[in-house]
């Protein structure tokens, strides 16, 4: 092989990482950062998790309005609690004035 043999390689190389590059900009773009490619619903979201201890999860999940407690472990997983109604948000007051006062 001679050494044009390996420019011509390395600048192929270089050309085939380049266009791999721009399509995974591509895709992320057009996603728009949502879970699936192109999904346009925003129906599954995870809301909280925490760690139980080194290998066990516990994983909060929101489906459209209801709530899924989910234990996640190396063995499998375990549904805790299902149908927990997501809580409403209260808005805090902007400012001290719009706290009521108690008597």
């Amino acid at each position: 092989m001679t050494t044009e043999d390996y420019i011509r390689f390395a600048s192929a190389l270089v050309l085939v990482l380049a266009l791999m590059g721009i399509l995974s900009i591509i895709v992320r773009k057009l996603n728009n950062g949502t879970g699936g490619f192109l999904a346009k619903s925003d129906r599954l979201s995870v809301i909280e998790q925490k760690m139980i201890d080194g290998k066990n999860k516990m994983v909060l999940i929101r489906r459209d309005t209801v709530e899924h407690l989910v234990i996640l472990s190396p063995n499998g997983e375990t549904i805790v609690e299902t149908g927990i109604k997501s809580p409403k948000i209260v808005k805090s007051p902007k400012n001290k004035k719009d706290i009521p006062l108690e008597i």
